[in-house]
């Protein structure tokens, strides 16, 4: 899944190419997987590369499918495309170099976009989680922290 619309940067990027300065030039595009919610479920998402992750239950599922687990983010089924619930764990994210990214015909791989305000609220949710601070458990507002 990518977060921007890869259309709108396709026309960025040829415009760039084009033109005798190339600040607009995106070097990677950010990808974040996005999960089948059964293999999620039992923590087989990345199986494929031998890795076993934890497995969630019903009340963890329940969580992410409300929004209320800041780690990920949950993706309803669309019945009428084909497209399955999905889960995006956003510990997993990877960039790829936008010339090898547009150089591959993907055309055929498209299924679906998230229309506005889903698409920014993912983006915000995924930021939010990638620039949290670390606080020690004790630490509380108003007071100063041991030296």
């Amino acid at each position: 899944m990518l977060i921007c619309t890869k259309n709108l940067h396709f026309s960025d990027f040829v415009r760039a190419n084009s033109e005798k300065n190339q600040n607009g030039y995106l070097l990677n595009v950010l990808i974040c997987p996005a999960y089948l919610t059964e293999t999620f479920k039992v923590g087989e998402q990345l199986i494929e590369l031998d890795l076993k992750m934890n497995p969630f239950n019903a009340k963890d599922i329940k969580k992410i499918e409300a929004g209320l687990l800041e780690r990920s983010h949950f993706l309803q089924e669309d019945p009428k495309l084909g497209i399955p619930s999905l889960v995006i764990d956003f510990k997993h994210y990877f960039t790829i170099d936008t010339k090898r990214l547009y150089s591959h015909d993907s055309s055929n791989v498209y299924l679906a976009s998230l229309t506005t305000p889903y698409r920014e609220r993912l983006s915000q949710r995924f930021c939010n989680y990638l620039s949290r601070i670390g606080l020690p458990d004790k630490c509380t507002v108003g007071k100063s922290m041991p030296a």
